[in-house]
């Protein structure tokens, strides 16, 4: 009995493999481009829900249903799409053979149009935020500042506005406000004797400063080029501060029309309290004042023709009255202290109107 039933059960299964064997068919092939290479990752789907794709050399292998009606889908990313319909057989092997075109793509056609003026391009130019000018920490506030903390830009001295570019000297550096061009022919001594600089930051509306590169109207100068617009308001402001070292106060406005506009501000700094930190003690004065108004009017109202007027007073009185100094030089085993005293005075004065 053991040996019977163990003869229906190999019946059994070799019946059923031979009937699954029976019901599929076999396709395969090669799928290549228009120079007979084969084409790698084609995908091929029948609708009987089997698939493949091809190997490096072109080549797939599919096993499917047998019908009469089979539609195989061959598509790739970069060639057009094959759709074949095919009959096989049971137990049929089916070689197919096709050949795919490359798949290409118009796009619509882009039209560029622009419209520009010698200003709307200056190579190498940094725009910098006027509110910097104002919230950057500096002894005095002083606008120039800022630029110190741009590449290529060097400041020696934080009591000091002025500023070298590439190595160049302080007097190499370009500077217009409104396209006016500034002169500042000289300089008592950069830091604790020097005014202030010639920018009031409460006054500007944007900055524009250049390294190099910039367009032909700014002159020939070696180092550098710096652009001040002043603001033209449209209603009346204002702004003051005040501190240890000085203070500031500014207003602005325009008339009905907004034809006329008008900017004036008042500066004013004092490092006495700073400068007696120096080793050399004594009495300073320093005082340095500096008034400027700008005004502008157009001509007619559309605004075509302006008529702009800059003006600028600048103060400067130092005055030192040395008392001591103390150095201390040697070695930690032979320390020496040196003290000189001073009689006199020291007064630097000078006045300047642009």
């Amino acid at each position: 009995m053991k040996i019977f039933f163990n003869s229906c059960a190999w019946l059994i299964i070799c019946c059923c493999v031979g009937t699954a064997y029976g019901q599929t068919a076999f396709i395969s092939g090669k799928i290549t481009d228009e120079n007979q290479i084969g084409i790698a990752g084609v995908n091929v789907v029948s609708n009987t829900g089997s698939g493949t794709s091809t190997d490096s050399l072109g080549r797939f292998s599919l096993v499917t249903v047998p019908d009469s009606a089979i539609v195989l889908v061959i598509s790739h990313i970069s060639y057009q799409t094959l759709v074949r319909k095919i009959s096989i057989a049971s137990s049929e092997n089916l070689l197919l053979n096709l050949s795919m075109v490359p798949k290409s793509t118009v796009l619509n056609e882009v039209e560029i149009k622009e419209r520009r003026t010698s200003r709307d391009f200056v190579p190498s130019v940094t725009t910098i935020n006027p509110e910097s000018a104002i919230l950057l920490p500096s002894a005095f506030g002083e606008f120039n500042k800022v630029l110190a903390t741009l590449p290529g830009v060097v400041s020696n001295n934080e009591l000091s506005a002025t500023y070298s570019v590439r190595g160049g000297n302080f007097d190499e550096n370009l500077v217009y406000v409104n396209d006016i061009p500034i002169y500042r022919p000289f300089l008592i001594r950069a830091g604790e004797q020097e005014g202030l600089s010639f920018i009031n930051p409460r006054l500007v509306e944007s900055i524009e400063f250049s390294s190099g590169g910039w367009a032909p109207e700014y002159g020939d100068k070696l180092s550098s080029s710096l652009n001040i617009v002043y603001k033209k308001p449209r209603q009346f402001g204002g702004s003051a501060s005040i501190s240890l070292l000085g203070g500031d106060i500014h207003l602005e406005g325009a008339s009905k029309n907004q034809r006329f506009t008008y900017l004036a501000g008042v500066r004013h700094k004092s490092s006495q309290y700073l400068l007696n930190t120096f080793e050399t003690k004594g009495e300073y004065f320093p005082k340095f004042t500096d008034i400027q108004s700008f005004f502008t009017y157009k001509l007619d109202r559309k605004g075509r023709t302006e008529l702009s007027l800059l003006l600028g007073y600048a103060n400067n009185r130092y005055l030192v009255e040395p008392e001591t100094r103390e150095t201390k030089f040697g070695t930690f085993n032979e320390s020496f202290k040196f003290i000189v005293g001073f009689d006199g005075q020291d007064l630097l004065k000078y006045q300047t109107f642009d």
